[in-house]
């Protein structure tokens, strides 16, 4: 009788959770200054991606990102290796279990204090949080030519999510390959330009391209995002809930086995 009684409960507040979720962008990121306060967009299994880019005189890599008191070394980093004036960026991830409320998000470069650098704090959601990356990459090129294809090798499978971030010595126009899209772009303080690009992998032509018309070095940064697979279970509308306004809270739930077959626990995660 139990089990039926909270069995028709359950059916008539339940709602499916699909085993696999749609990894993607969550909200509309922005560029930023290094060491400005960010905060995550709401949603359920992020991950938030610092992606960076730097340009000094001399050689310089990111070193780590310090971020609501957590130091983390970057998923992939480099530069040009083009003498002086040299172009860098780097990848940081920090999983759903790291993030906090607004805090400052502070690039650390191995040679700090670069001439001009900046950044796109991205939060992605629904992102496995035990395997999150299936692959990284850095790039660079400076061979002169024009126009320059900018390409950064990375392995994908279907429906991972693929972030780029590139910098090069001079402002010039692009065009975008692969299908990828652009999250933002603009020019640095010496007059070389940053992009920031997204693509939810196909399958194959995947790698992250871009086709500059200017003879100039680049580097560039790569990560895939690995989606969550979520197990049985699913979530109860709180029925207590929404009371004076509010809105109804969703329950997450797993069935685990009681002592004998007439009973059974509902772990809830809220």
């Amino acid at each position: 009788m139990r089990k039926l009684l909270l069995a028709l409960l359950v059916a008539a507040s339940l709602v499916p959770c699909a085993s696999n979720a749609a990894i993607g962008v969550l909200g509309t990121p922005a560029n930023q200054n290094d060491n400005t306060s960010y905060t995550a967009v709401a949603g359920s299994n992020r991950v938030v991606v610092t992606t960076a880019w730097s340009r000094r005189t001399g050689a310089t890599s990111l070193n780590n990102v310090v971020w609501n008191s957590i130091t983390r070394s970057p998923e992939t980093t480099g530069n040009d290796a083009a003498g002086n004036d040299r172009s860098g960026t780097g990848i940081a991830i920090f999983k759903e279990s790291e993030i906090g409320g607004a805090s400052n998000m502070n690039l650390v470069w191995v040679t700090d204090s670069p001439a001009s650098a900046g950044q796109m704090p991205i939060t992605v959601g629904d992102v496995d949080q035990t395997t999150t990356v299936r692959s990284s990459a850095s790039a660079n090129d400076v061979t002169t030519g024009n126009p320059t294809t900018a390409v950064i090798t990375i392995s994908a499978t279907a429906g991972d999510q693929i972030l780029c971030v590139y910098v090069n010595r001079n402002g010039a126009t692009y065009t975008v390959n692969n299908g990828f899209t652009s999250l933002g772009t603009g020019t640095n303080g010496d007059g070389g330009r940053y992009l920031y690009l997204s693509k939810i992998a196909a399958g194959s032509n995947d790698n992250c391209s871009v086709t500059q018309n200017v003879s100039d070095a680049w580097q560039g940064s790569a990560v895939v995002l690995v989606p969550f697979s979520g197990g049985g279970g699913g979530t109860i509308i709180n029925p207590l809930a929404g009371g004076g306004g509010a809105a109804a809270r969703p329950v997450t739930f797993n069935w685990m086995p009681a002592a004998n077959d007439d009973e059974f626990l509902l772990r809830a995660n809220q």
